[in-house]
């Protein structure tokens, strides 16, 4: 059931900028933030966009059965998730014991750290990260290569979890430049995902003692106030009784709890998830400062991504148990990220900092995509299609390859740099292939920072947009038993069905049954509904059955074929990036959810430029192991990362 939203007073956190009254964050993007939270604004020109009708401009409703002239094929997820392997295999330095590489920086020279040096943010975050992203690259592509690797990497991860329950580690990846091994709640609650992800996986029942181990001993950090719960310190480390600075405004990690509760059903682990939910939304955290979720969902944070990253498991604790209060919570901030990014999955890094809010993280992206899922799942079924803009548009654009435009653009930044320079570069660079961008801006992979044109693939964000694309993948198809779900229209092969689909070209899904079920097919929440035409084996179906904004189809067998066509517009629309005054404008060519063009196009490495390029050919797993090595400077590496832990 949907909650009717109720907008408080609040009172003005605290910004890094000149501010006026009582004015707060939800101020500085009105139109966007109003029309999708606040009762009887202007509604959206197009259900689930953002933008209000002066901001779209429809050019055409391109009809059933007829072709909107771009040829074009969907993206290939299991083909984004084998190259995604590759990087996986690639990235960890095999004479260092498969240590994790998180200084990636693709215009520099060097552009990363060689193959026998060490990078210690990687340490409790980049490696923790990656370990999940194994898991789930491995159940798309199918690929069994890289267990050497993989396994080092959780042996590694296991051996930080103590006594305690709680992994001790070096603290680098929160800014802390202690050389001591402390307490990481955020290294433990990602490696509590990972360990009940194998235990979904295998059923090995040690795993699940390990997970138990790993709750108590994040639930015996907890302060209280009532029945309300928080961490004093947040995500930051912890030693001798004290939690340090570093991170200490940011909120903790509630996924992993969530996931345990979901997969054991323990009703303490269900009564402390309540209370920290609680707790965060009473804002009991000291030193959240600006970093603190307002009551209308708005916030200063300093990295998105760590702020969406602690309320990701409210709008799940929010969803499994039918919370409304929860899942509005989450929305509300939900919707005011998407106010101050787009429609397609880029969301500043950090929106109220002038050199940081005009590229993107894809953490943040990852975030916003599974926070999705819960939402979608709870009763908004139209946030199905913001996780299908992003996995067309931004994680589709930001998957990394070293192509003739990125050599040229290399060469033309290092002019000083000898061709066997640019090669070796190149060769190192070839590791990272299938890995995802941490930063671009809405139209190209280049951006500025400091008068410095940059690349970002910081050792965070690739393993993150794999989640991105795991959580897509996972949802297209849901499978109910009796009843399967097809949420969106991406090409899927499953079990139960395989999912073609034919846009931008045309509005049209087909599914191919492999299961005795009622289906349910979802056309986007934009497609007027009196133009959907469905079929059943070619023969139309005069009344479609609609079951709320899905289509159902009964007693379906298996070979039988199902077919939606609907209406797509072709539109303009004027997406502004910033505030201010000082804003970037960027006029989107649509048709449906697929990006087509964006003017002004990018000055760098533009993308949407090539509309829409296949996957590069992808070679045999057995010769993944390069052999382009070059010994990189640390800090000269490092000079140029922003090494926060986004």
């Amino acid at each position: 059931m949907k909650g009717k939203i109720v907008l408080s007073t609040v009172v003005m956190c605290w910004l890094g900028f000149s501010v006026q009254g009582t004015q707060k964050p939800a101020d500085l993007f009105p139109y966007q933030y109003e029309a999708n939270m606040i009762p009887n604004a202007d509604s959206p020109a197009l259900p689930s966009f953002i933008s209000k009708s002066s901001d779209i401009e429809i050019h055409q409703w391109i009809e059933p059965n007829q072709s909107s002239g771009i040829d074009s094929s969907p993206p290939d997820m299991v083909g984004m998730a084998r190259w995604a392997m590759h990087y996986l295999v690639c990235n960890p330095q095999k004479s260092r014991g498969y240590e994790c590489r998180f200084a990636i920086s693709p215009l520099n020279f060097p552009p990363a750290l060689g193959d026998n040096q060490y990078d210690d943010i990687a340490i409790g975050d980049t490696e923790s990260r990656m370990e999940i992203a194994y898991i789930y690259m491995r159940e798309i592509s199918k690929i069994d290569v890289g267990n050497a690797v993989e396994d080092t990497i959780r042996k590694r991860l296991i051996s930080y979890l103590k006594d305690d329950g709680l992994c001790w580690c070096l603290p680098r990846c929160t800014g802390s430049h202690s050389t001591e091994q402390t307490a990481m709640s955020w290294t433990t609650s990602h490696l509590l995902i990972s360990t009940l992800e194998r235990y979904q996986r295998t059923g090995n029942k040690e795993l699940l003692k390990l997970a138990r181990k790993m709750v108590d001993g994040l639930k015996s950090k907890a302060s209280y106030k009532g029945s309300m719960a928080y961490f004093e310190g947040g995500m930051a480390p912890w030693k001798d009784g004290k939690w340090f600075e570093e991170c200490n405004c940011h909120y903790p990690m509630l996924t992993g709890l969530v996931l345990y509760w979901k997969t054991t059903g323990e009703n303490d682990v269900l009564d402390f998830i309540q209370a920290m939910a609680e707790g965060t939304i009473s804002g009991l955290q000291p030193n959240l400062g600006r970093n603190k979720v307002l009551i209308d969902g708005s916030h200063c944070s300093s990295n998105g991504h760590l702020t969406m990253r602690g309320l990701v498991g409210i709008a799940q604790i929010g969803q499994l148990t039918g919370n409304a209060r929860y899942i509005e919570f989450v929305r509300r901030t939900y919707e005011f990220n998407r106010a101050t990014g787009t429609d397609w999955g880029w969301y500043p890094e950090n929106i109220f900092e002038r050199d940081r809010r005009y590229y993107s993280e894809t953490c943040f992206a990852a975030d916003m995509t599974e926070a999705a899922v819960a939402l979608a799942n709870f009763g908004y079924p139209e946030y199905w299609d913001h996780i299908e803009r992003t996995i067309k548009n931004y994680l589709r654009e930001s998957q990394f390859f070293v192509t003739p435009e990125f050599r040229a653009m290399y060469e033309k930044v290092h002019p000083e740099l000898s061709k066997e320079h640019v090669d070796t570069a190149m060769n190192l660079l070839k590791k990272f292939e299938g890995g995802f961008l941490a930063r671009q801006t809405p139209n190209d992979w280049v951006y500025t920072r400091n008068g410095k044109l940059q690349m970002s693939m910081m050792g965070c964000c690739p393993p993150e947009g794999m989640r991105a694309l795991y959580f897509a993948w996972a949802n297209t198809v849901v499978d109910k038993g009796e009843n399967v779900f097809v949420n969106m229209s991406l090409d899927r092969d499953c079990n139960s069905c395989e999912v073609k689909t034919f846009t931008p070209k045309q509005g049209r899904l087909e599914v191919y049954a492999r299961k005795n079920a009622t289906f349910h097919l979802r056309p986007p929440a934009w497609a007027p509904q009196k133009s959907i035409q469905v079929y059943v084996n070619d023969n139309k179906v005069m009344e479609p059955d609609w079951s709320g904004q899905y289509i159902r189809f009964r007693n379906i067998k298996p070979s039988d074929r199902l077919r939606m066509d609907y209406q797509m517009p072709e539109f303009t629309q004027r997406v502004p990036v910033g505030y201010d005054g000082s804003e970037d404008i960027y006029f989107v060519h649509w048709i449906g959810n697929d990006i087509i063009g964006i003017s002004p196009e990018g000055k760098y490495l533009p993308i949407f430029k090539k509309y829409r390029q296949s996957l590069p050919q992808l070679s045999e797993p057995v010769k993944w192991e390069l052999t382009g090595i070059i010994i990189a400077d640390f800090n000269n590496v490092m000079s140029e990362i922003d090494w926060r832990p986004d």
